[in-house]
């Protein structure tokens, strides 16, 4: 009965389509013969019959026989697409080939090909496999889609298909009604033997906002990134450009993530750059305020030739942050092109690994409008060698070369110890600070040598000798504890300053140094997120084992216009304020010296460095566009503007209102 229902079906399917197309309702056939490579007959290879623009005609199943030959009878004239659909487990590539059936009926063979099995499981993050997901396999070569049988995943998650030797991009997706969002995994292989390849699909959330620019206007084409912080690696979203209206909506798994925002340098808008975005569900209102910023261009050559995959690092001169830069690395004739802001950078020229190349500095380059800068690497030395203690080598153990006048560090590739204690990295000749940073587990102290001289291959055998551990909390006289203070540790006989790398408080207030055992004074200093430039000094420190050293400020930390006692009149006012968009801190210098100008949350927290430099005598004006470090607009609220300088500080609040 179900039968005679399905001929039915399929008689009336015929005889419309036919109607349709105007094509004769005469009946035929196409029949062949389906052979391997050995030419031997193919059986169970089964065969599908599609409209010459694609569409299933839905005729029973049919199969090669033991001799390799199929018929599809019943047939009105047309053009068809037969697919050979062979089983995986005979190892050979499925074809769609062209049939013309005209008026009699047509034999169309098919010569299958050998490939290899492309087989695997698709599992959440729990190991539990996940049925009916799609693999989706695209030609390297010829960007077409390939011909796949058996690519959805079964109940427990399998999936296998057979390829012949290229080079393929991959998309796993979730497709079948009711199924939960997960999101698509994508990867790029070359085949050339059989190959498995498991997938963890996570389940994703919505996180959607709206790009702008300074001026209100929308950004359409700006290209999101989503950077796991936990592990520091760029996930993979399909769909992360905006639309016209400048709005995007992008899936990504549970977790926090670095967000980047990145415009053409065409554009001349600064990279947005939110250092972190929990997602936890669906989440909205995630706007970006691009801000508008000077072309940086220029060409980088290695020992004259173009030098290909240079990334560049900038950094801003003033306020010492990273400047997040998008496209950043040069192309194949050197070129590159970014956006940075007004002011002062450091700009960074690092070669990619396995390159001979080594990473060049331009310190303190002026950008008060669009610049050109090239620049030539020179090959580099090698500089090797072991860490050891006691004679055991020290895994993990960083080295950093900085640059005597900047402090900045270069970056260097294989520049932490292995296993082995062994380490070997490549930088220009010159002369260095060389810092020497094991892992404080290890309770070994780090080294520091201010006058490193690199000028040939040099071997370089380090002794680090076992230290003390010190630790403790800072806090202010009122009870909180105080985060960012900076801990200079210097020894009472000759005022030598020991290496403590990582000594900064934490957000509980605590540090860890590691020092020799002697007799030390230890200078707390508060670090930029305070409004306050101060320091505590604790002497006749005596240090003869692991010890506990607390410091307390006698200030508070909250409301700290209020807190602390004024130190100077310098005459500090800001104007408009309340403000909308943008206000002028306005200060006087009695005479030429450095001045820092900052903006600061009323718990003390830095919002963004203004200023920090030498200033002239007399009124000095610094404009607060409202923008945090990252060039994000603030929320509405109190804010407090401070200014220090060699006569002292002064605050001031102002109200930024929308």
């Amino acid at each position: 009965m179900a039968s005679n229902r399905m001929k039915l079906i399929w008689t009336l399917v015929l005889i419309i389509g036919g109607l349709q197309s105007g094509r004769s309702l005469a009946q035929f056939s196409i029949s062949g013969t389906v052979v391997d490579p050995a030419s031997a007959p193919v059986d169970s290879v089964e065969i599908r019959l599609f409209t010459d623009n694609g569409f299933p005609i839905g005729i029973p199943p049919t199969y090669t026989s033991s001799t390799g030959n199929y018929s599809l009878a019943g047939l009105p004239s047309g053009a068809y697409l037969v697919q050979f659909r062979p089983r995986t487990v005979d190892k050979l590539v499925a074809v769609e080939l062209p049939v013309n059936v005209s008026g009699s009926s047509t034999v169309r063979n098919a010569n299958l090909v050998s490939g290899f099995l492309l087989h695997g499981y698709v599992r959440d993050k729990y190991g539990l496999g996940i049925p009916s997901i799609d693999l989706q396999v695209w030609d390297r070569d010829t960007g077409d889609l390939m011909l796949t049988p058996g690519d959805d995943t079964n109940a427990l998650g399998y999936y296998d298909v057979v390829v012949p030797l290229g080079e393929y991009d991959l998309e796993w997706r979730a497709v079948s009604a009711g199924s939960l969002p997960y999101i698509s995994v994508v990867d790029r292989v070359f085949i050339d033997m059989d190959t498995q390849i498991d997938v963890v699909m996570l389940v994703g959330w919505a996180v959607s906002g709206t790009v702008w620019d300074s001026l209100g206007n929308p950004l359409f084409q700006i290209n999101l990134d989503f950077i796991d912080l936990a592990t520091g690696n760029k996930i993979d979203t399909p769909g992360d450009n905006t639309a016209v209206d400048g709005t995007f909506t992008v899936s990504v798994p549970e977790g926090e993530f670095e967000m980047v925002a990145k415009p053409q340098a065409a554009t001349r808008l600064l990279t947005g750059f939110k250092p972190m975005v929990v997602v936890t569900g669906d989440t909205v209102g995630v706007d970006f305020h691009l801000q508008p910023g000077h072309l940086l261009t220029g060409t980088v050559t290695g020992e004259g030739t173009p030098a290909v995959s240079v990334e560049l690092n900038v950094i801003d001169a003033v306020t010492g942050q990273d400047v997040v830069l998008a496209f950043d690395k040069t192309n194949d004739s050197g070129q590159y092109e970014v956006v940075v802001p007004d002011g002062q950078i450091h700009v960074f020229f690092v070669p990619p690994g396995g390159s001979s190349l080594a990473s060049k500095l331009v310190p303190w380059v002026s950008v008060p409008a669009d610049l050109i800068l090239n620049a030539n690497l020179v090959n580099g030395v090698i500089l090797n060698g072991t860490v050891t203690a006691a004679g055991n080598p020290v895994p993990a153990t960083d080295l950093d070369l900085k640059d005597p006048i900047t402090r900045l560090s270069f970056p260097l590739r294989g520049d932490h110890t292995d296993q082995a204690g062994y380490f070997e990295t490549i930088a220009a000749p010159g002369v260095y600070i060389l810092e020497v940073e094991p892992p404080k587990t290890t309770g070994l102290v780090a080294q520091r040598d201010m006058n490193f001289v690199l000028n040939t291959n040099t071997n370089l055998n380090i002794a680090l000798e076992p230290g003390a551990r010190v630790t403790g909390t800072v806090s202010a006289s009122s009870g909180g504890v105080l985060a960012d203070v900076g801990l200079d540790v210097l020894r009472t006989l000759d005022g030598f300053e020991i290496f403590t790398p990582g000594s900064r408080t934490n957000t509980l207030g605590q540090y860890e140094a590691i020092v020799p055992p002697d007799n030390y004074t230890f200078f707390f200093k508060l670090g930029d997120s305070h409004a306050v430039p101060d320091s505590l000094e604790l002497t006749n420190v005596e240090i003869t084992g692991d010890t506990v050293v607390d410091a307390v400020f006698n200030f508070g930390v909250s409301a700290v216009d209020d807190q602390l006692p004024p130190v100077s009149d310098l005459g500090l006012i800001a104007y408009p304020n309340p403000f909308n968009p943008k206000t002028t801190v306005s200060f006087e210098q009695k005479s030429t010296g450095r001045a820092r100008v900052t903006i600061h949350r009323l718990d003390g927290s830095l919002v963004i460095v203004l200023a920090d430099g030498e200033f002239p005598a007399g009124v000095q004006n610094v404009v607060w566009q409202g923008h945090d470090a990252q060039g994000q607009r603030v929320a509405s609220g109190v804010y407090l503007a401070a200014v220090a300088t060699a006569q002292g500080w002064q605050t001031t609040k102002v109200a930024l209102v929308k």
